[in-house]
């Protein structure tokens, strides 16, 4: 009479009588062999949770089993969040890598944290919103990136910084706002790290200057980053109709106005004067 696989092991012997009766396999066992003194464990990655089983089931799409010692096992484990398995049949669940995560029990992926956030380590189950002053420009990211000098954001999350107005700037990286330049001194570009004093002969008397202001004919100013310039004494007025790059120089400092010719009176008008590049140190003009 033929043994079903179900009956797939001998429980005793009995000298001279033979076989006495056949047991089913326990669940975590299973055989597929008639007339077998015993059943096999099922390996890790495998199971059976039922009894009399020719076959060990593979554990399914994000879950694994683990065989101890003599016991097979009787169930599959599904994956943590924050772990996963894409295959059948698996002993153990992979961590999700760095930059992505889960939040659900028996995963078969991870997802990668979009833009403007980050997943410091494995095994992550939700990512971090980046801090305001830094960005994340891509999705799938570790770590965010401070905004550079000249740059900024204020919100959390960003995926990107913005760049500081003209008139204003960041000096240092990771910036969650921008200064106004001070009085005399002033950038005339976005994006910078730091604001240029106005050159001798030009002043800015407000914050925020995107630029600086010439001298007006009869000032001058020898400082730089100066936030207003100074009238020149009567007997250094300036007549500069026409400031170039030539003539700038004058503004620096007031020159004595020498008449053209030395018998015409100092009272003669201001035009029929020729200027000298040297500055005078006395009030006393020139005879």
């Amino acid at each position: 009479m033929h043994v079903p696989n179900i009956f797939t092991f001998l429980t005793s012997l009995t000298p001279n009588t033979g076989r006495s009766s056949c047991t089913a396999c326990p669940s975590g066992s299973a055989i597929n062999t008639d007339g077998q003194p015993a059943c096999k464990e099922c390996n890790s990655g495998f199971f059976t949770n039922t009894t009399g089983l020719v076959d060990c089931f593979k554990c399914p799409i994000g879950s694994y089993s683990v065989k101890i010692a003599d016991a097979g096992p009787t169930g599959c484990v599904q994956c943590d969040p924050g772990s996963y398995m894409n295959a059948e049949g698996q002993a153990f669940c992979l961590d999700c890598p760095v930059g992505f995560f889960n939040n659900m029990s028996g995963s078969s992926g991870c997802t990668a944290c979009p833009a403007g956030e980050y997943a410091s380590s494995a095994q992550s189950t939700v990512c971090t919103r980046c801090s305001p002053g830094s960005f994340a420009p891509a999705s799938g990211s570790l770590v965010c990136k401070l905004c550079s000098a000249g740059y900024y954001t204020d919100q959390y999350g960003a995926t990107e910084c913005t760049p500081c107005t003209a008139g204003t700037f960041s000096g240092s990286s990771g910036s969650t706002s921008c200064l106004n330049c001070t009085a005399g001194s002033y950038t005339a570009a976005s994006a910078q790290a730091l604001c240029l004093s106005c050159d001798v002969g030009t002043y800015s008397n407000t914050a925020a200057s995107t630029g600086c202001t010439p001298c007006a004919a009869g000032s001058f100013q020898p400082s730089p980053g100066s936030t207003s310039c100074t009238a020149c004494p009567a007997v250094r007025i300036m007549h500069i109709t026409d400031i170039t790059r030539s003539n700038v120089r004058a503004l620096t400092h007031c020159l004595v106005c020498v008449p053209v010719n030395r018998v015409h009176s100092w009272t003669q008008r201001v035009k029929e004067c020729v200027w000298i590049a040297q500055p005078v140190d006395s009030a006393t003009p020139p005879v």
